[in-house]
């Protein structure tokens, strides 16, 4: 696939898919859920370190710390995993700082270790939460 192309495929100019290739400029959460559509490992666009082997989407995936869940995390209707993901990245774009893998998933599940315990989180809130560390 050309450049020109993958970046039509994420929604970006070729100008800006250059930037990020040349990390000038970080990607947004709309970019990176674009490309992964697409198959990008995202979390080799992240952290550098490829996926081990293409893993479909159970609809619980473990790793070493967290539990990812694909529904809310309290009664309250709270944000999933992969919304808090999202708005964590965007925050820490908008801020023009970077997380290493690890701590950035460390990150998230502090955060939906809060909304869990009962705090009626909206996106707004979350926001607010991560501008406060970043």
């Amino acid at each position: 696939m050309s450049q020109t192309a993958f970046a039509e495929r994420g929604g970006v100019t070729k100008k800006t898919q250059m930037l990020y290739e040349g990390n000038e400029r970080f990607p947004d959460a709309q970019y990176l859920a674009s490309v992964a559509e697409a198959g990008v490992d995202v979390l080799y666009v992240l952290t550098g370190k490829p996926v081990a082997a293409p893993v479909p989407a159970p609809a619980v995936m473990s790793y070493e710390r967290a539990t990812v869940v694909p529904l809310p995390a309290n009664e309250h209707g709270g944000l999933t995993w992969r919304q808090i993901l999202a708005i964590a990245i965007d925050e820490l774009n908008a801020a023009g700082k970077r997380l290493p893998g690890e701590k950035l998933l460390e990150l998230v599940d502090l955060l939906v270790a809060w909304q869990a315990e009962g705090a009626k989180v909206d996106a707004e809130k979350m926001r607010k939460q991560i501008r406060l560390v970043a």
